[in-house]
């Protein structure tokens, strides 16, 4: 268990009013754009079995953090992130991991919540093959903003490649959604018609420098206007 204390003194220039989030333009209005205080505690639970942290072939890591803001100070929410994870050995050295996270916040009585405190779904940890901007909430004006809740979950089937220079490829298959409950923003909710999907293939490193991962997925069911996937990449992390 660890718990610990955040503080944080933020400034906003807002360049471009029109594309800037509803939260944001209303968080300025109500208290400044100058020394925009957040306080808040956060307290993660960690339960973690694998047998290494890299190249992991069999255990368990779960993980839940909570987080209140609103000791004093302009900003106050409550956010809880919780993730499950297990690796589990198969056959012919090939290594199961399947892995889901999910998350919610919302503001409380102590302050207001900005949107650079909402979730944004992008990088290694979430949909690989999608930009940000093609599964984040939009606002009425059509402006993307943060999500007040989000869930995803990933399988892959991992193979040790080169195993003396710790080097391991693996598939995956992903599927998750974001969504926004918050006052101006288009009503989306995560069910069946929100939830995005992609697959695709990559390479986590233990490199000298620190692990590299690499990956490339597909978007399964495409729509008008975007890519068929992305890459993604990480320096300090597996996929």
């Amino acid at each position: 268990l660890n718990i610990g204390v955040n503080y944080d003194s933020a400034d906003i220039n807002i360049t471009e009013p029109l594309r800037a989030p509803s939260s944001i333009l209303n968080l300025v209005e109500q208290v400044g754009n100058k020394d925009i205080i957040t306080l808040s505690t956060e307290a993660t639970l960690t339960y973690d079995t694998r047998d290494r942290i890299f190249s992991t072939t069999k255990g368990a890591l779960h993980r839940f953090t909570a987080e209140y803001a609103g000791f004093g100070g302009d900003i106050g929410f409550n956010k809880y992130v919780g993730q499950v994870g297990w690796y589990f050995p198969l056959i012919a050295k090939f290594i199961g991991h399947f892995r889901a996270k999910a998350g919610y916040v919302g503001e409380n009585s102590s302050g207001v919540l900005p949107d650079y405190e909402l979730f944004y779904m992008q990088g290694y940890d979430s949909l690989v093959g999608y930009d940000r901007d093609e599964i984040q909430p939009r606002d009425a004006r059509g402006q993307v903003i943060g999500g007040d809740k989000f869930g995803y979950a990933t399988a892959q089937l991992i193979h040790p490649l080169l195993t003396e220079f710790g080097l391991d490829g693996f598939i995956f298959y992903s599927t998750g959604a974001i969504a926004s409950s918050q006052p101006g923003a288009e009503p989306q909710k995560i069910n069946g018609d929100s939830l995005r999907q992609s697959v695709g293939a990559g390479v986590n490193w233990n490199s000298p420098m620190g692990p590299i991962a690499l990956a490339y997925g597909f978007k399964i069911g495409r729509k008008e206007g975007e890519t068929a996937g992305s890459w993604e990449f990480n320096f300090g992390g597996s996929f």
